[in-house]
């Protein structure tokens, strides 16, 4: 008999090198060189994150809530500060979006 913790790390590391394998596949061909390997590592390493985020809030019944809203302000701060020189009209001028 597997534990909880052993299976749910086991279920997740599963989940994770097939998602990060399959962003290394486009077109139906495997295309590993630069740009393929990174792209898969960099989303590998993504979705180890939120899997691993998921699985403390998992095992944090107490604390689930306040973990989670923790989560996302820091999720979303990190997406405020990355996208705060974007020119936004430019963005939106290049795709014809304008009005």
């Amino acid at each position: 008999m597997v534990g909880h913790n052993l299976a749910m790390v086991s279920a997740l590391g599963r989940v994770e090198s097939l998602i990060a394998e399959r962003a290394g596949l486009r077109d139906g061909a495997v295309e590993r060189v630069a740009n393929g390997i990174g792209h898969a590592q960099s989303v590998g390493v993504f979705a180890g994150v939120c899997y691993s985020l998921l699985y403390l809030l998992v095992l944090s019944e107490d604390y689930a809530l306040l973990f989670g809203a923790l989560a996302i302000f820091f999720l979303l701060g990190t997406i405020m500060i990355a996208t705060r020189k974007l020119d936004w009209y430019r963005v939106a001028e290049s795709r014809g979006l304008a009005p």
